[in-house]
């Protein structure tokens, strides 16, 4: 089934400025023309695998070319890739060369009217998806941007971008960043990508396209992409004029969702490679490099799929992507640079993103199966999260643990970063009218049983040939007016109608394609939901809207290295923990530190995944080895949760906050200085987001002095203010941090917690922390513009010593 859509296609050239050369593409009709093919960066092979591009200028093109042209009339190699499953291949691929030499554009542009000299059509940039494993630029028939060019109207340039996947693209490990000198590490696909928007910023006038008018774009790792370079261009180090190189955005079914694994997170992926291919351990990082330059795209790309660790993601290099992502959006710094460059966002999903992640690299029926499938996709921290948060299957039936796949990777690529993206950019006052988003539930009839089961509905992706116009599949009568009115929209935006009404009139609000072929305004019955499931998956463990219970949700029990008071022994029977660090005792009566008056247990491990329950002896700390006994600082010991019977172990100070902010929540007081420095924390997110130990121990300690004030425990509390006093004494002599601005907040949030529970000491606690804060400030020469309203606020409230209001 499909139109028989044909083109007289004949050869057409554009003369390059500056040379005598020039560039031979293929022109369809009056439709369209298409230069294929074309490097903007030179070939990532041999010892340029694994790192950063390297331009290729585009007066390089003709050189040492017959009669100075260049033969833009066949696509160019894809980047080497896996076969995923019989469920992502049957979407249908063109035949391709695969090779590392993929850093190519292919470039459709309108046809010129002869009548008008130097066109200047705005330019659609596009970065395919693929879950930067698999996918190409090439654009089989059919799907290719012609008749949206034309007969869709858009009259505008569409550029896709091939750039490095998988194992090619986002290798990263210790041996990369050292090789580099700590600098970029990994991302080697999303620095592919900003080459190419250099690339067509500084050559797109060729072919008769706007640099100044560019919308960036993609679809699943495509949208994940165009949100990384958009962060990149906000807070990358580079000159302001290689900056907005964009003036719109449109992102098809992903965006970010938590903070993206850390190279150190890595490390097991990349040795696990390093053992496939036989490579000794015991060389050092750039032996082992050598030997995996050496090793051919083929085998590499062979290996993909016979790895525990086969997925291939970016990571936090502290380069390309910078810790604290979700820090950034929460305090409003994005949406005011969002506003302030007058961006637009289209963002959207189709109604069953869940089906197709439930089959592409589902897991058996296991728990251990799902953790590493989920970790494939993010940090340990943040599957362990998930994993708590989700109910699980009780069965062994594999369906229901791959729906339930499904459903996570759904909810965090898709629906939930999505939405909190929208609500971000809304709530720290972006326009409405600058935030479009949309919903797709309507299966086209072409799409048949044969493309994909009509149990997928309509899945990831099936969205394709609607946004690409492509009637050459052949679209019912209805479903051709279906799709031009739907189409008219993308127009819009792409041209930047200035009048143009998108009819949302609140966040809640999205145009949907319903299953029945029409086009209306709805309400979103799971927007608040989603962004409470967000909170999740980037970490903000509070709660958005349910209220705090009476009484705290958990007791916590404390490695306390010097505490003072008498501990007593408590019969806790343990076996060795599962993988995901939890495990329920039964027949266990847990100790309560809210009835525990002073008395406690101590735990330490003694071997790997195992915890043992010992009785605490003040001035004793066993770590390891139970015959040694050593002291430590608070921030280096374990912390565990106990709540309905169920043990968590915190192994890091993010898993610990993550424990405090979920479920510590005391009620907030009516009088501030009762309140919880949970209370506070709540209103500072970046607070608890903060990879500073110190500043996560100043959470502790101030945590243990309110449940010592609660239970009128003064021993503790005296042990609690003493760490506090350490901890703030090391935070006022670091100055080789990250983000000046988290620790300036945190430092705002300790006085604040002072001055309003601890008043008679408020002169004192406000000239630590405003003199710390000061002190950083000023050496790391902190912009004070980072300070949000709300921010600047709360100084004024810490200084008057005045209430929070």
């Amino acid at each position: 089934m499909g139109n028989h859509i044909s083109y007289q296609t004949s050869e057409c050239e554009i003369l390059l400025p500056g040379t005598s050369g020039c560039v031979k593409g293929l022109q369809n009709g009056t439709q369209s023309r298409r230069f294929a093919g074309i490097p903007y960066a030179q070939p990532p092979v041999g010892d340029l695998r694994w790192r950063k591009p390297q331009p290729y200028p585009l007066q390089q093109l003709t050189a040492g070319q017959p009669g100075d042209t260049y033969d833009a009339t066949r696509f160019g190699p894809v980047c080497p890739q896996p076969n995923y499953s019989k469920a992502v291949s049957s979407h249908g691929r063109p035949k391709h060369t695969y090779h590392e030499d993929c850093l190519r554009l292919n470039i459709w542009t309108p046809v010129p009217d002869p009548q008008v000299r130097n066109p200047r059509w705005p330019v659609v940039i596009w970065f395919h998806g693929g879950w930067f494993q698999i996918g190409d630029p090439s654009q089989e028939p059919g799907m290719d941007p012609t008749e949206l060019i034309s007969t869709a109207q858009l009259n505008a340039i569409f550029i896709a971008v091939g750039y490095r996947l998988n194992v090619f693209g986002f290798l990263a490990g210790e041996a990369l960043r050292e090789e580099s000198a700590g600098q970029e590490v990994g991302n080697y696909g999303l620095w592919d990508q900003r080459i190419a928007l250099e690339w067509v910023y500084q050559n797109i006038a060729a072919f008769g396209g706007d640099p100044e008018n560019i919308t960036i774009s993609g679809r699943s790792a495509g949208a994940y992409a165009v949100q990384a370079q958009v962060l990149y261009d906000f807070r990358g180090e580079m000159e302001e004029a290689m900056r907005n190189k964009f003036r719109r955005l449109y992102m098809h079914s992903n965006a970010i969702p938590s903070q993206p694994k850390t190279v150190q997170d890595c490390e097991p992926q990349f040795d696990e490679l390093c053992q496939h291919f036989g490579i000794s351990a015991d060389l050092t990082g750039a032996e082992k490099l050598k030997k995996l330059r050496a090793i051919s795209a083929t085998d590499l790309c062979d290996a993909i799929m016979k790895l525990k660790h086969h997925t291939f993601r970016p990571v936090t290099d502290g380069v390309f992507i910078h810790p604290g992502v979700f820090n950034y959006y929460r305090n409003g710094s994005f949406a005011a640079e969002f506003k302030r460059r007058g961006l637009r966002l289209f963002i959207g999903e189709v109604r069953d993103e869940n089906t197709l992640y439930a089959v592409t690299n589902g897991p058996e029926a296991n728990l251990e199966s799902l953790k590493l499938q989920v970790s494939n996709y993010y940090s340990p921290a943040t599957t362990d999260r998930l994993l708590r948060h989700y109910v699980l299957p009780d069965s062994t039936d594999k369906q229901e643990w791959q729906s339930v796949f499904g459903q996570i990777i759904a909810d965090g690529q898709v629906r939930a970063p999505y939405r909190f993206l929208v609500n971000n950019l809304l709530e720290h006052g972006v326009d409405l009218k600058d935030v479009w988003r949309y919903l797709i539930a309507y299966r086209l009839s072409f799409i048949t049983e044969k493309v994909a089961p009509a149990s997928f509905g309509v899945s990831h992706s099936m969205d394709r040939p609607i946004w690409n116009y492509s009637i050459m599949h052949g679209p019912s009568p209805a479903e051709r007016v279906l799709m031009d009115d739907w189409i008219r929209d993308l127009v819009a935006f792409v041209n930047d109608q200035p009048d143009y009404d998108y009819g949302t009139r609140s966040a809640d609000e999205y145009k949907v394609m319903t299953p029945e072929g029409k086009i209306e305004v709805q309400k979103d019955g799971r927007w608040d939901s989603l962004l409470q499931l967000m909170d999740v998956f980037s970490g903000l463990m509070c709660r958005r809207s349910a209220k705090p219970s009476a009484s705290p949700s958990l007791t916590l029990s404390l490695l306390l290295d010097n505490h003072p008071a008498c501990m007593q022994r408590h019969s806790l029977r343990t076996s060795p923990c599962v993988e995901d660090g939890s495990k329920h005792l039964e027949g266990s009566k847990l100790p309560d530190l809210s009835d525990a008056q002073g008395q406690g247990a101590m735990i330490f491990v003694d071997q790997p995944k195992q915890l043992v329950l010992m009785p605490y002896f003040p001035g004793t700390l066993v770590r390891q080895d139970p015959a040694s006994l050593s002291r430590a600082p608070l921030w280096d010991t374990t912390i565990v949760g106990l709540n309905n019977r169920s043990l968590i172990v915190a192994q890091n100070q993010e898993q610990l906050v993550s424990i405090f902010l979920r479920d510590y929540l005391p009620p907030e007081a009516s009088d501030p200085k009762d309140q919880s420095p949970i209370h506070w924390v709540k209103l500072f997110p970046s607070f608890s987001q903060s990879v500073l130990p110190v500043v996560r121990t100043a959470l502790t300690a101030l945590t243990l002095a309110h449940v010592a004030s609660l239970r009128k425990d003064h021993n503790l509390a005296q042990y609690s203010r003493h760490h506090y006093v350490q901890a703030i004494q090391q935070i006022c002599t670091l100055t080789d941090i990250d983000y000046v601005s988290d620790l300036v907040r945190s430092a705002m949030i300790l006085a604040l917690y002072e001055v309003c529970a601890q008043p008679s000491g408020q002169e004192d606690a406000w000239s630590v922390h405003v003199q710390a804060a000061g002190k950083l400030a000023s050496e790391s020469n902190f912009a004070t513009d980072l300070l949000n309203t709300q921010d600047l606020r709360r100084l004024r409230t810490i200084e008057v010593g005045s209430s929070y209001s």
